[in-house]
């Protein structure tokens, strides 16, 4: 891939822009999409954030009609990943997950706003993975394995029961969360709706 100048990819991307009519109307649909965020910005007004939601579902369905095969196999491979990551992580992913656990339970403490059920599932689940966490590091250590080498990681039983546990009880903790926060959005507005 050859170096290019900031003048170069802007041309570059002016002549993948004008190449084919696909990329001319996605090109338009984003136009309008900035143009009535930033009218939107101004005014405030309901006709521009309904025109809005309506170029972005056309812009969905210019997607979807033009490429939905190529979608669908997409799709497909990005719920194979998913899964081979949840119960085959590499150790990056698995740092990550120790990384998000750690951001979580900071919000926790800082944070007391939370119900006692939110902070008890927060405290609870990251104690389990701090725990498992540990047990990962101290089955590597001994065994002095090759983080970079997922073929030796996975050929110790202990260490692919630990990260799948890790992986599944991170998997329900963020749909709890999810759930959780997802509730108390419905119930706000509920409650506002009824005043």
């Amino acid at each position: 891939m050859k170096s290019m100048s900031f003048w170069e990819r802007i041309l570059e991307l002016g002549k993948l822009i004008f190449s084919s009519p696909i990329f001319i109307g996605l090109f338009v649909i984003f136009l309008l999409i900035m143009t009535f965020l930033l009218l939107n910005i101004k005014r405030k007004n309901k006709i521009i954030t309904y025109l809005f939601f309506g170029t972005i579902l056309a812009l969905f369905a210019f997607v979807l009609l033009g490429y939905h095969q190529s979608i669908l196999t997409q799709l497909d491979n990005l719920i194979g990943t998913i899964v081979l990551n949840v119960f085959f992580p590499s150790w990056i992913v698995y740092f990550l997950v120790i990384v998000i656990s750690y951001g979580i339970i900071m919000k926790t403490i800082l944070h007391k706003e939370s119900s006692k059920l939110k902070n008890i599932v927060n405290i609870v689940s990251f104690s389990i993975l701090q725990f498992l966490f540990a047990s990962f590091l101290i089955v590597v250590l001994s065994h002095n394995l090759d983080l970079s080498n997922r073929i030796a990681l996975y050929a110790r039983s202990e260490l692919v029961t630990i990260l799948q546990f890790s992986m599944t009880l991170f998997l329900i903790w963020m749909l709890f969360l999810a759930g959780y926060h997802l509730i108390q959005k419905i119930s706000q507005v509920v409650d506002r709706s009824s005043l």
